[in-house]
């Protein structure tokens, strides 16, 4: 089965202030999308503070960690456009990251590998 952009998990022209707020955005609306639990959005936040979710490219893909795989329902894909940027960087780090589309991702049993 191909996974499909749901146009109500599709946030454009944001102006978000922090990497945090940005993964809380993409994770809400993973939640609102029914694809997983509240709880998952700590988990995405979890997951960045553990290693980046920065991909490069302005791209970042915030996930849950394998504890917070538990809150997930179905598999799904949010994206929120920033076109401003939102910084990534990690503090310890002095390397610019800044993003300007955030997909926010919850798999069910890695589906969203394929």
């Amino acid at each position: 089965m191909a996974l499909q952009l749901d146009p109500k998990m599709i946030k454009l022209n944001q102006d978000v202030p922090t990497r945090d707020q940005a993964i809380r955005m993409a994770g809400q609306l993973l939640v609102d999308g029914g694809c997983v639990e509240p709880e998952y959005i700590d988990s995405m936040l979890a997951r960045n503070e553990d290693v980046s979710t920065y991909m490069g490219n302005f791209i970042a893909i915030p996930h849950g960690t394998d504890e917070g795989k538990k809150h997930i329902k179905k598999t799904g894909i949010s994206v929120v456009q920033i076109p401003m940027g939102v910084d990534f960087s990690d503090p310890k780090d002095d390397t610019e990251q800044l993003v300007t589309v955030v997909f926010g991702i919850a798999g069910l049993n890695n589906e969203h590998l394929n």
